[in-house]
């Protein structure tokens, strides 16, 4: 068969069936290219191919799923903001712990900075500020009511301002619309109810209402502290990230800024407080410190006065006697005496200051001045502990109330300094100077017969200098302590600043709880997408899958015709010519009818379909050029007497015909009609007669028949549809054979059922079922054809195209 199909449309189509040079073919998917479907479950395909045929139905139901979850998603879930702010601080080294007590670095541990960040001292100004214990709900109302200040003993509640309608006199009543006061313009609003309000004058519109509502600002701040989250700087981190959520960002921002700003103000406060105590402080010992020092020069100077030697820096020889104080023997004993008389005194004067803080503050200067104590770095680090707590703790106290938390840790380390380290440490100190003093003594013992003679005076002037000396170096010590602290009050530095200020944040947090609900929605919309086009295949009464014919039917298949459009058709198709595979859809029809017809003389058979519009016709014809292309003389007879139009398909004529020879008026030399295709010949329906039906059945219809088997090897008739009458089941029973053209979408299942059973009463074989008009669906992909593989004549190299020729 040749590439040429005749000027045959197929009325049920959207275009003709024309002769071409150059067919072209369905494009497969891209990577399956000439596979056949047969793997895919015919479930998977009836699904598939549902989906496909309601696509617009599909798409809309998506579409209005989607649209329904959006809306949903911003209506049942309102929006909630997070605003952010960074806050850096500064956190002591290792280092600067063991510097002694002079620091002016950190005041507060690393977790008391989250619980200064809650206290009453930094959230109470950012209500009082931003008016968070005073709702309106305008900001006409919120200007109105600036000048309103709450008292200690306020009355919570939501509160109505009503100005009567002369504009002269208000009434305040509360939500439940009792009044609780009454008067005229310029009389304080709220006198007794814990506020006090003076409207301006403005505000005295006649019939003016003014809605609001009043916190306690403790209860707000409280609040406040609940919704705030925040992340307690670590050693290696110093940041405290503090977070806000709300509804309104700009009231989060506006909040969570005052709050930081506020917190490092309250901050700067507490470190300036704590350097000005630790000066203070500083400065009493100090003073303590001269004293000593002034007492023990006055000690020496007296010395010297009543022993007649002048106090002077020049060196003197010694005089006679005395050159014996300047030996190695005499150094000796008297420096061993000196230390004995010091390590006792030492031991005596912290037994004394331990024995004065029993009952009361434990007096650090008193310890300090002792040089033992000096040189014990644990009680050294100790005391200057103490100081430094000590400082922190009265500028704390100076700032919240003794319930506030961290004061209360402070003071109980500042106790367990006082009545446990710093006693337990002095109590070492002591009993090692005890030893010490027992081991000087036992020495001088037994240097003290060789030193009898040695005067004492030398021995108490040596003594009285090295108080001296001590004295100088503790108070050169504490005034480059003092100096130091007072310069650290005066350039202070808070430990805490805003790193990153919150800004209005943009996007909604719960965007993830949005979703969600949206997807949900859009899901259900997409399960009903998919269903529902299901559902209505599944009661569509007409044919929409091969399944349907063999299996529901149970006809074989003798090939399915693809759907024929215009030669500029695409749509999901290459741009191709789609006859190419009509044409090889008819060469596979014409081997399966012949082969199930069989070698029993001529083949000779009716062509009929359910319904009108199941293409019967077009299949005709185009089945009778298929066998006549193979070179069968072949004849095509236009059995439906009522309607046919075979003629005009193979441009013949109607007249004379079937019935004008059946009714005698015609021969069969008249009635047989050549046509433009070599081998095909054609016999029209002729004259439309009422008696037609009975002439198919009449002894002249079985004559022409034998008499057409002897000159004809293939002989076609196309029969009227099932339901068009008893025309086909006569011309049926007359060749003994039929074959059934069932259209894609069209074919009402139950009708070609009901009919077929009519066809098993009567002595007729069933070729099969041809499907017409199949789309290139997964359902229908086992009938395509592969590309490339298109019966074309060869165009010699250089040559120009050249029309096809028959073969």
């Amino acid at each position: 068969m040749s590439n040429n199909l005749p000027s045959v449309p197929d009325p049920s189509s959207h275009g003709d069936v024309s002769r071409v040079d150059s067919p072209e073919i369905v494009a497969w998917p891209a990577g399956d290219e000439g596979q056949r479907s047969t793997g895919m479950k015919p479930m998977v395909r009836r699904i598939t191919s549902s989906i496909w045929r309601y696509k617009w139905l599909v798409a809309l139901a998506i579409l209005l799923g989607g649209a329904v979850g959006f809306l949903a998603s911003r209506h049942f879930v309102q929006p909630q903001y997070v605003a952010k702010s960074r806050l850096w601080v500064e956190l002591p080294s290792r280092e600067a712990a063991t510097q002694g007590p002079i620091q002016t670095g950190q005041i507060l541990s690393p977790a008391a900075w989250i619980d200064l960040l809650s206290a009453n001292a930094v959230l109470d100004p950012v209500v009082h500020d931003l008016r968070l214990h005073v709702r309106t709900e305008s900001r006409t109302d919120s200007a109105a009511l600036a000048s309103l200040q709450v008292e200690e003993e306020l009355s919570p509640g939501d509160y109505r301002f009503q100005v009567d309608p002369a504009g002269n006199a208000f009434t305040l009543s509360t939500a439940g619309g009792d009044v609780v006061q009454q008067g005229r313009q310029g009389e304080v609003v709220g006198r007794g109810l814990g506020f006090s309000w003076v409207p301006d004058s403005g505000v005295f519109s006649p019939g003016r209402e003014i809605e609001f509502a009043l916190r306690r600002p403790h209860d707000v701040s409280s609040w406040i502290a609940s919704q705030i989250r925040s992340t307690s700087p670590v050693r290696g981190g110093n940041f405290i990230l503090l977070e806000i959520t709300g509804d309104n960002p700009v009231w989060l921002a506006a909040v969570l800024n005052g709050v930081a700003n506020q917190f490092v103000e309250v901050a700067a406060d507490l470190k300036r407080a704590q350097s000005e105590e630790l000066t203070r402080l500083l400065e009493e010992q100090l003073q303590v410190a001269a004293q000593n020092l002034r007492a023990a020069e006055g000690s020496l100077q007296g010395f010297r006065v009543s022993t007649a030697t002048a106090p002077t820096d020049r060196v003197i020889a010694a005089p006679p006697g005395l050159d014996a104080t300047t030996g190695p023997a005499y150094s000796g004993f008297f420096g061993m005496q000196m230390q004995r008389d010091q390590l006792r005194q030492d031991r005596e004067a912290i037994q004394r200051a331990l024995s004065r803080s029993a009952g009361g503050e434990l007096s650090v200067a008193a310890l300090e001045v002792v040089p033992a104590v000096r040189a014990s770095s644990e009680l050294t680090r100790a005391l200057g502990e103490l100081t430094a707590k000590r400082a922190e703790l009265r500028a704390m106290q100076n700032q919240f109330t003794d319930e506030y938390v961290p004061v209360q840790r402070l003071a109980q380390e500042v106790a367990v300094l006082e009545q446990q380290v710093i006693p337990r440490l002095a109590s070492g100190v002591v009993n090692e100077l005890r030893v010490r003093e027992r081991e000087a003594e036992g020495r001088l013992q037994v240097a003290a017969g060789e030193m009898r003679e040695i005067p004492a005076r030398s021995i108490e002037e040596g003594r009285l200098e090295r108080d001296v000396s001590i004295s100088s170096q503790l108070f050169t010590t504490l005034q480059q302590r003092f100096e130091t602290a007072r310069l650290a009050a005066i350039s202070t530095v808070p430990d805490i600043r805003v790193l990153d200020p919150a800004q209005v944040p943009s996007w909604p947090v719960n965007g993830a709880e949005r979703s969600r609900l949206f997807l949900m929605i859009l899901g259900l919309s997409i399960g009903l997408a998919v269903g529902v086009p299901v559902l209505l295949d599944r009661v569509d009464p007409r044919l929409r899958y091969p399944e349907q014919v063999s299996g529901d039917m149970g006809l074989a298949i003798l090939g399915a015709v693809p759907h024929v459009g215009g030669a500029g058709e695409t749509g999901k198709r290459v741009k191709r010519d789609p006859t190419t595979d009509a044409v090889e859809a008819f060469r596979e029809i014409r081997l399966n009818v012949a082969h199930a017809y069989g070698t029993a003389g001529p083949l000779l058979t009716t062509i009929t379909s359910p319904g009108v519009g199941d293409g019967k016709s077009f299949v005709s014809c185009n089945l009778a050029l298929a066998f006549a292309d193979l070179g069968h003389r072949t004849l095509l007879i236009d059995g439906d007497i009522r309607r046919g139009q075979v003629h005009h398909l193979l441009g013949a004529v109607r007249m004379p015909g079937l019935t004008d020879y059946l009714s005698g008026t015609a021969s069969t030399e008249e009635i047989v009609q050549p046509t433009a295709y070599a081998s095909l010949d054609m016999i029209a329906g002729g004259t439309r007669m009422q008696a037609g039906p009975e002439l198919l059945g009449s002894a002249a219809m079985a004559s022409l028949i034998r008499d057409l088997k002897s000159r004809y090897s293939v002989i076609l008739i196309d029969s009227p549809p099932l339901g068009a009458g008893v025309d086909p089941f006569i011309l049926s029973t007359l060749t003994g054979h039929t074959m059934l053209v069932l259209r894609n979408g069209r074919t009402d299942r139950e009708f070609a059922r009901t009919k077929l059973e009519m066809l098993d009463r009567l002595p007729i074989r069933l070729l099969g079922a041809v499907l017409n008009d199949v789309p290139a669906s997964s359902s229908y992909r086992s009938y395509g054809y592969l590309p490339g593989y298109e019966a074309e004549n060869e165009v010699e190299a250089g040559d120009e195209p050249m029309q096809l020729e028959r073969v």
